[in-house]
């Protein structure tokens, strides 16, 4: 039976939390200038990764809330506001046109995240392998469905390719792909439990979990699920499906 490939992009295919991680240690540093104070704290990236997951934990775009909310978090927080009161200032006061810092630093801060990451360990020989034995491989993002296509592109991995698809993961979103490529012996793959392995499982979905280097704090409740596959090497997982192919 043929195998429907649904691979998880960012920090899946390609290692994206290298490139946040630097554009947010930079966007701490600019905020610190701006206010003239220097936070003292040992791990500065857990300081703004922590402040960035409450505040997309509570706003309906999820990650993808805007940069404009972290700055203007991140200002409280360096001024000695707690986090949580912090984090509600800024959802509530929503959006600043007038804030010429915020706008500016927001711009440099997109400019750094839209550097196309390095791909992770096998997925170069993974894609050859799926391709090699005619799966299908469909790309599932809850992020930028342009920026993927263009990652895709600058890694000239875009043939390996048959769909790309952007949406919030869910049972239904899995159900969705399944129903477009009937038949085929369905597997799931990428770093998150919650959002690339326990929905697909629920759609009837073979899994692989991939553990990146972003853990956001909801995740870490969650221990694997023993249906999944653990893996440290993208073309190992792809290698245990073929394997397993009925």
């Amino acid at each position: 039976m043929t195998i429907l490939w649904v691979s998880d992009a960012d920090n899946t295919l390609w290692d994206t939390d290298k490139i946040y991680a630097a554009a947010q240690l930079k966007l701490l540093s600019a905020i610190e200038e701006n206010l003239d104070i220097e936070i003292d704290q040992a791990n500065r990236l857990d300081y703004i990764r922590e402040v960035d997951q409450y505040i997309s934990k509570r706003h309906h775009l999820g990650l993808r809330y805007p940069t404009e909310l972290l700055i203007s978090a991140l200002k409280k927080r360096i001024t000695g506001t707690p986090i949580q009161a912090a984090i509600k200032y800024s959802l509530v006061s929503g959006l600043e046109s007038n804030d010429v810092f915020s706008k500016d630093a927001t711009q440099k801060f997109h400019n750094e995240v839209s550097i196309t990451p390095p791909l992770r360990d096998g997925v170069i020989e993974g894609l050859e392998a799926l391709y090699s034995n005619e799966a299908i491989v469909v790309i599932a993002t809850e992020g930028s469905i342009t920026r993927i296509k263009r990652h895709l592109s600058e890694h000239s991995i875009s043939h390996f390719v048959a769909l790309c698809l952007e949406g919030t993961k869910s049972k239904a979103f899995y159900q969705r792909i399944a129903k477009l490529y009937q038949n085929k012996e369905a597997w799931s793959i990428g770093d998150q439990l919650t959002r690339d392995v326990a929905p697909a499982i629920e759609a009837g979905f073979k899994t692989i979990y991939f553990p990146g280097g972003f853990n956001p704090f909801w995740q870490k409740k969650h221990a694997p699920l023993k249906e999944t596959i653990t893996i440290t090497n993208y073309h190992l997982g792809v290698q245990l499906a073929l394997n397993q192919q009925k």
